[in-house]
């Protein structure tokens, strides 16, 4: 969980320096503030999962449950469910389809943005990691300021366009 990647962070960093994989997951925690996929949090926390990844050198994020739904997942997501609110499911079940949440949304458009950093990384590193450090201050801390968060996305474009 992402709570322990950041608690036991060193441990992570010797396994990474031997070539081993390092991933992290949420589930109904980490809490507070947490990046996750709540609907409590601010939108742009659960983009910033795949941040986090870049930030601190993960090399995916684990979705469990993706498609481990109860008979009702509407109902389960809702905000009287024994689960955090948007915890459950990022997709839904109905008419023989699938519907996508906003927060798949942002789970995808925060994957592409840490393409774009791996890309940006390639070109000019020292760039890549600044832009990440000023998004993802630490574990649990990061700048929400959506026009901020333009602002950055926008550098790190015209970076990788020169």
């Amino acid at each position: 969980m992402l709570d322990i990647y950041h608690k036991d962070y060193p441990f992570f960093q010797e396994r990474k320096a031997v070539d081993d994989e390092v991933w992290f997951y949420t589930c109904t925690q980490p809490q507070g503030n947490y990046a996750n996929r709540f609907l409590e949090q601010p939108l742009i926390q659960t983009r910033f999962l795949h941040w986090l990844n870049y930030r601190f050198g993960a090399t995916g994020f684990l979705h469990w449950g993706y498609n481990w739904w109860n008979d009702n997942p509407v109902a389960e997501a809702a905000l009287n469910s024994d689960w955090p609110a948007g915890d459950a499911w990022i997709v839904y079940p109905a008419d023989g389809k699938f519907h996508s949440s906003i927060r798949l949304a942002a789970m995808r458009d925060g994957i592409a943005d840490y393409e774009l950093l791996k890309l940006l990384e390639e070109k000019a590193p020292a760039k890549a990691k600044e832009l990440a450090n000023e998004t993802i201050y630490d574990f649990d801390r990061y700048n929400n300021n959506i026009s901020v968060f333009r602002q950055t996305r926008l550098k790190l474009l015209k970076w990788l366009s020169e």
